[in-house]
């Protein structure tokens, strides 16, 4: 198809709202095109559907990275970003972290550290044919509904960061529908796709298949709510490195740390690893005299 037509095609994509069942449909259909990859349940994903277009740093790296560091196995799939964003995989080239680039490599990677990362592209080329029309197209599409669907490692854990409500109850009944086991969906009332610590945080559970839903306040994370946006925000690449490197170093002295804490102490509520979310704060220090 000319590249123009699949703008158009995307264009009129944008007032269909997909069910659970297509929509895993799509996604079983893509993987079918994976060029490697195998089952590894007890590793966890942090992954976003589409950016809220707040101005805000990296969160899912310094996540991931203080998780390993308490030997939760973290597989991290994600992407460079196609705008001003700053992405994962845009603050990882920066920060030298390895990225297996075949099927031994991520063997090796999972069976010698607990922290792998996974570049989308290596493993669905597949959607390389719609790369420059998404570009063109500039808003988000199915395929940003995909990519948190679309792990190559089949795992049982992940926290999806959605920024637009609607897309949510979508992307926790269609994680059912794939046999996801434990997955939380997130959305801050400010409309910040990650928890928050100027608003409430609403949260969508699944859970052995059973789906329920509940707010976090910034007060359960022992954090006393932000009254303004612009204390957690930031904007370029080297800003954004600066204040990952302070966080995994742990020298970090402003609000941007506890909206990582936060994050943080969320996935090891998933995980089981907390029961109570105030409880993260010890395991925080230990992550970061690791």
């Amino acid at each position: 198809m000319p590249e123009l037509e699949k703008v158009s095609l995307l264009q009129e994509m944008e007032s269909m709202t997909p069910t659970p069942e297509s929509l895993a449909e799509v996604v079983l259909f893509i993987k079918k095109t994976q060029t490697f990859g195998f089952a590894y349940p007890n590793a966890i994903d942090f992954v976003g559907t589409w950016g809220s277009g707040l101005p805000r740093i990296n969160i899912s790296t310094p996540v991931a990275v203080l998780l390993s560091r308490l030997w939760h196995t973290v597989a991290k799939h994600g992407n460079n970003a196609s705008s001003w964003r700053v992405w994962s995989f845009d603050v990882l080239e920066q920060l030298d972290y390895p990225i297996p680039q075949n099927d031994d490599e991520l063997r090796s990677a999972l069976a010698s550290s607990h922290l792998v990362f996974l570049h989308a592209k290596k493993f669905y080329p597949i959607m390389r044919h719609v790369a420059w029309a998404r570009k063109a197209y500039w808003k988000p599409t199915i395929f940003n509904l995909l990519w948190p669907l679309l792990h190559p490692l089949d795992l049982d854990y992940q926290v999806i960061w959605c920024s637009d409500e609607q897309y949510m109850h979508l992307m926790a009944r269609t994680s059912h529908i794939l046999w996801r086991k434990y997955i939380y969906v997130i959305r801050g009332h400010n409309w910040l796709d990650k928890v928050t610590l100027t608003w409430p945080t609403k949260v969508i559970s699944l859970k052995n298949g059973i789906l329920t839903e509940f707010d976090v306040q910034p007060e359960d994370f022992w954090f006393a709510t932000i009254a303004h946006f612009d204390q957690i925000a930031w904007w370029d690449l080297e800003q954004n490195l600066s204040i990952v490197r302070s966080i995994l170093d742990g020298t970090c002295t402003t609000a941007h740390a506890d909206l990582i804490a936060a994050n943080w102490a969320l996935a090891l509520h998933l995980l089981w690893a907390v029961s109570d979310l105030k409880q993260w704060a010890k395991l925080m220090q230990q992550a970061m005299s690791l």
